[in-house]
């Protein structure tokens, strides 16, 4: 019997080059919950990351969505998009047609270098 080789995801054409690692917490009164991100945020992998959001924010309308990008990186432009979400309290409308209120917070990315601004 022939062995099977696996081949790496970027290695298949079409297929964006960057992966996310996601994990949704929510709190015991579920009046929060916690989207933990790594990886490369880019133009590409930025409307699943809104549909995590949304799924999140339609499990319970209200709850504050607090989306962890601190083991991330992102572009400006990207970040621009997230930070425009939180101010209108919208996810954008090709990622929420619906247009359901979104109470998102965000945790910015780390600058290159690790240094934070104390």
């Amino acid at each position: 019997m022939p062995r099977r080789r696996s081949v790496p995801l970027s290695a298949i054409p079409g297929l964006p080059a960057h992966k996310l690692n996601v994990l949704v917490g929510l709190d015991s009164e579920l009046t929060s919950a916690l989207i933990g991100v790594r990886g490369a945020v880019t133009a590409d992998n930025l409307g699943a990351l809104y549909a995590v959001v949304r799924r999140t924010n339609s499990f319970l309308g209200g709850m504050e969505i607090v989306l962890d990008l601190s083991g991330t990186t992102a572009d400006a432009v990207v970040l621009e998009s997230i930070r425009a979400s939180v101010r209108t309290g919208l996810l954008p409308p090709a990622s929420d047609p619906a247009g359901a209120p979104c109470r998102l917070r965000i945790i910015d990315p780390v600058p290159a270098g690790g240094l934070v601004a104390a």
